[in-house]
Formats: structure tokens, C-alpha cells, sequence
């Protein structure tokens, strides 16, 4: 057993896409990738973003400017390669998206970042934009797909099938019969304060310990391994103001993490009974006045922190959520949205991010905390994403 990581030697530009989308851990249609090296290796993240945004924004520089901003996070950063996956026909493509490599590569030479190399795929052909003979209809797509790396890259994965990156953007269809008993315990936890035996007899809902609650949770085998109770409880979580940014924090840093937020929450209905206001009113106006929490834990929900959080928890809690949020009435989620969406936005993946907190302000257009997160995804990214950018697995030399 080893932990070194995962060599893919690419020679050639279709060695390169062949094993982009282990690289990355998910394919990307209609997307603008960037890849940062350190030397001949990968600093083991990819940028991803739509080309949809370019096709609406003339300010190409601009643009350059900005993300080659993102490469710039990376400390050891001192290269990277440009791929542009485009729905276009190659010889369209071709034409279309050469002013964005050029304003890419220009921006990244001013920042003393040195371009490997600018890759275009289409539907229907690949090829290099630094090709003076190349083709008009591009090279065949099967030099990527009998690449010897194609083969690597699969067994690297282990079984493990790459997803598009916009795979989250649905949810599943809940089973009937979860979904039918999820709402009734839902409805009676937040709307009756009361619970429901398998009898139907009522009693009142006992106290959840959010503390409790989250590392029983995350310590099961899988989404079905959680009783209907227990998803009641977990919604409750989300959808209270009081113990919402509670949980984010615990799943995402740690349970002593979630106990220093609880500590600091007590802090909060203190104020809250001091000046007659929303816990979401009181939430925002510490957040917009930059007034400090716990230590170590400043900046957390904002991204901004020198911890890096545990990735196998935010995957874990994303499955719960993903199983339980379709199975709500709308109305109900709301909260649970905003929790998931913050996940999603954690792991990098802002798009999803973004359409699910679209989701939370349909659900519910007076939940503060959606409006005060689809601020902090348009505006900031975490930091830890540029952080954990060092040589990992797999590799691409």
C-alpha cells in the first residue's frame, strides 16, 4: 500500500484530454478548463468555467485578467494549460474561441505564468490553437480515446465512473413512500412540534443536539442507512437560523468546530433579545460588520480560513441532503437548500452551487441566508480550494 500518487506521463495534446477527466473528476462540455502546473506536474485542481459567460461578455481581457487572478492564488503555480471544450463544430470553434486563448495567454505571460499548451475539443475534432498546419476539421477524436493513457486513467479511477460537472443540477426521484413519510414528520417538527411513533400516536418533539445529531449522521454507512426521524431532525437543523450555520461549520471542520459555533450562537440569541431582531437579521448584521466569532474558526462560512475542510464529511452530508431535499413539499426547502448549496460551493462546484441557492430564494423569497449566499458565491471562492492545490493524485506530466 502506497500513498504516492498517481503518475499519467502525457506526451502528446490527446495524452493530455484523455486523462483530463480523471484530472478534473468530471467531464465538461461548453467549458473554458484551466490547469495549473508547478514544473511538469499538475498542482492537482482544474478551473472550470462556462463558456456561455464569454459568449455574453465582450471584455475578454478582463475576463483573462480574472481568472489568471485565480492561478495567481496558487503559490507554486508557474504554468498551466488551456482547454477549451466547445458544443461548436472544430472549424467553427476554431475561429470562435481564438481570441479568448489569445487573451488568456497574453494575461498569463504578463503574470510571468508560462502556457504548456491550448487544447480545443469539439464534437466532432481536437487539436492545438499552436497548430499552424493543422486541418480545418481538427484531428479525429479517436487519437484521444486510443491514447494509451485513456487506459491508465480508467484503472487510476478505480472503478469509479467521472460525471459530468453539472451531474448535481437534478435530483433524484424520491422513493413515494420516503417522501410521503418525510413530509408528515417534517410538517409536524417545524409546523406542530410533535413527533409521530410508528403507531401515530403524538407526543411532543423531544430537543435535538445538533452536536449529536450531525456526527451520528455522518457516521452511517450511506443515505438509506438514516431513519425518517433522523432526516425530520436534520431538516429541523436547516431550516432554523440558529442552528443552520451550526451545522455547516461541524460538517464541514469538525464537531469541535460545530461546539465553538454553538458557543457562539448563544452569543447571538443574547443579542437577539437585546435588540428585538431575526435571528437572520442578527446573523447578517454581524456578517456585514466583519465582527469576529471563535478562534481559528473567523471566516469560516465566508470561505476565508487557513482550515481546510474534511472533504469525505461534505460528500457524506451532500448525499443525505440529496436524498431528502426532492422528497420535501418546496416550501420546506428552503433551508436544507442553502446547507447543500454551501457544500456544493465548498467542493468547488459553483455552478451547482449557484442553481441550487436560485432554488432556496424560490422556495422561500424572505430566507436571509440564501440572499447573503448567492452574494458570497458570486463574490468569493473558498479558500481553501487554492490551498489544496499541490501536487496530489493523479498527476500529469
Amino acid at each position: 500500500m502506497t500513498d504516492e500518487p498517481t503518475i499519467l506521463r502525457s506526451r502528446t495534446g490527446a495524452d493530455f484530454l484523455a486523462t483530463l477527466p480523471t484530472l478534473a473528476g468530471f467531464t465538461a462540455p461548453d467549458s473554458l478548463l484551466l490547469v495549473p502546473f508547478r514544473g511538469k506536474r499538475t498542482t492537482g485542481g482544474v478551473f472550470r468555467i462556462d463558456l456561455e459567460a464569454f459568449r455574453r461578455s465582450p471584455h475578454l481581457a478582463d475576463a483573462a485578467d480574472g481568472l489568471v487572478g485565480a492561478l495567481r492564488r496558487i503559490p507554486t503555480c508557474d504554468a498551466a494549460v488551456i482547454v477549451i471544450c466547445a458544443d461548436e463544430s472544430f472549424p467553427v470553434a476554431r475561429l470562435l474561441w481564438e481570441p479568448l486563448w489569445r487573451a488568456l495567454e497574453e494575461a498569463m505571460d504578463e503574470a510571468g505564468i508560462s502556457t504548456k499548451d491550448a487544447l480545443l475539443q469539439t464534437p466532432d475534432g481536437w487539436g492545438s490553437f499552436y497548430e499552424s498546419d493543422l486541418a480545418a476539421e481538427g484531428r479525429p477524436l479517436a487519437e484521444i480515446d486510443q491514447s494509451p493513457l485513456a487506459a491508465e486513467a480508467a484503472e487510476s479511477r478505480e472503478g469509479k465512473h467521472v460525471r459530468p460537472y453539472d451531474a448535481d443540477l437534478t435530483f433524484p426521484d424520491p422513493e413515494p413512500a420516503f417522501a410521503t413519510a418525510l413530509r408528515d414528520a417534517v410538517i409536524l417538527r417545524l409546523d406542530f412540534e410533535e413527533v409521530s411513533d410508528s403507531f401515530g400516536v403524538l407526543s411532543p418533539a423531544p430537543r435535538i443536539d445538533p452536536l449529536v445529531l450531525a456526527e451520528n449522521l455522518l457516521a452511517r454507512s450511506g443515505p438509506d442507512a438514516v431513519s425518517v426521524p433522523e432526516y425530520a431532525q436534520l431538516i429541523q437543523l436547516c431550516a432554523l437560523p440558529a442552528t443552520r450555520d451550526q451545522l455547516i461549520v461541524q460538517i464541514a471542520f469538525g464537531r469541535k468546530a460545530g461546539a465553538a459555533v454553538a458557543r457562539d450562537n448563544a452569543r447571538l440569541h443574547r443579542i437577539q433579545g437585546r435588540t428585538g431582531m431575526s435571528m437572520d437579521e442578527v446573523v447578517e448584521s454581524e456578517l456585514r460588520a466583519g465582527r469576529k466569532g471563535s478562534a481559528d474558526l473567523d471566516g469560516a462560512l465566508l470561505g476565508q480560513t487557513r482550515r481546510i475542510p474534511d472533504r469525505e464529511r461534505l460528500g457524506r452530508a451532500i448525499d443525505l441532503l440529496r436524498r431528502a431535499v426532492p422528497a420535501l413539499q418546496f416550501a420546506d426547502r428552503g433551508g436544507p437548500l442553502c446547507v447543500l448549496a454551501w457544500l456544493e460551493w465548498a467542493i468547488g462546484a459553483n455552478t451547482v452551487a449557484a442553481a441550487l441557492i436560485a432554488d432556496a430564494r424560490r422556495a422561500d423569497p424572505h430566507l436571509r441566508m440564501a440572499g447573503l449566499l448567492d452574494e458570497l458565491f458570486r463574490t468569493l471562492s473558498p479558500s481553501w480550494l487554492y490551498d489544496r492545490l499541490q501536487p496530489s493524485s493523479p498527476s500529469t506530466a
